[in-house]
């Protein structure tokens, strides 16, 4: 097996930190009781305030750490780490959140799921809720033209033997995204016109339009804080701003113009009218304004471009 041999493939971890030491530690701790014998830990520390980081890595044989002084978001600060592991012999590149706990052989796992087909180009994780459990979170997603939208598979369900087979998706997860380097070499890093939703739908889009394929590998398991990200940067409420902004940049980028006008409809329906809805039913009114504030920042994303276009 791939883990077992002499030279097992280098597997390089980016992974960001932006204050909440303990939560950040604690992943940290789950990649050092990995099975997996050929690791390196890229640790950004994405411009935190508080203190406690470097202490707390300086015993680690894994971790590089990386200071920038200021927060570059999700998107650039793991571009920044992707470019520091492809400047070294690496072969595999696992974006990971900073709010997991890993079983320790889920990255074997991966490795497996990955070298079991040279079209594999990228694998995600089975990943569950932190709290509860035994809930699943990720396994796997689907992506839609006519629907102008992306879906989790199994988000909220009980663990179930049709979540439990090893199967293609659509798009991965940014919380664990494993990538082949020579992948990213052709395909490019992150796109940084997107921060923190959509990024990893659009690049597992491109990595499949230059004929790989994604692989849901369920065999490999962690567990995700879902939402400490937000909360803890104080960004909740920009979700569906975000989301929308991003996720029109994409339909636009990925789709054929008459794809794009086929998915408008459906988009509109359910960003501005069930979304806010829900949002209303469940008492966040605060939040109700963010798919409309999304779009504009789409069209002042397009004017901008349009004019920079104008001048050169």
């Amino acid at each position: 097996m791939p883990n077992s041999g002499p030279n097992p493939p280098r597997v390089s971890i980016v992974m960001l930190h932006h204050n909440g030491l303990d939560v950040t530690r604690a992943a940290i701790e789950s990649v050092e009781r990995q099975s997996y014998p050929n690791l390196r830990l890229y640790l950004i520390d994405n411009g935190s305030t508080e203190p406690g980081l470097r202490a707390a890595v300086a015993g680690s044989r894994i971790v590089a750490l990386h200071r920038s002084e200021i927060n570059l978001g999700f998107v650039a600060g793991s571009n920044l780490g992707m470019k520091m592991a492809l400047s070294e012999d690496t072969d595999y590149i696992l974006l990971l959140n900073n709010d997991v706990i890993l079983h320790p052989e889920m990255i074997a796992g991966l490795v497996r799921c990955a070298e079991s087909d040279p079209s594999v180009g990228a694998a995600s994780p089975k990943i569950y809720f932190a709290k509860p459990r035994e809930r699943i979170w990720f396994a796997g997603g689907w992506f839609k033209p006519w629907a102008g939208f992306a879906r989790m598979r199994g988000c909220g369900q009980k663990d179930s033997a049709g979540l439990s087979v090893s199967e293609e998706t659509d798009w991965i997860s940014g919380c664990a995204f494993m990538v082949k380097a020579d992948v990213v070499r052709k395909v490019g890093l992150l796109d940084e016109r997107l921060d923190a939703e959509n990024e990893d739908l659009e690049w597992s889009l491109r990595i499949r339009k230059a004929g790989y394929r994604l692989l849901y590998c369920p065999e490999a398991i962690l567990w995700h804080l879902v939402g400490y990200t937000y909360v803890e940067s104080g960004r909740v409420f920009a979700r569906d701003r975000l989301g929308v902004r991003n996720l029109l940049f994409v339909l636009q980028k990925h789709l054929d113009w008459w794809q794009y006008l086929a998915a408008l409809p459906t988009f509109a329906i359910v960003w501005f009218g069930i979304v806010p809805f829900r949002h209303a039913l469940d008492g966040r009114y605060s939040m109700m304004p963010g798919p409309f504030l999304g779009a504009m920042d789409y069209l002042r994303l397009l004017l901008s471009a349009a004019n920079e276009k104008g001048k050169s």
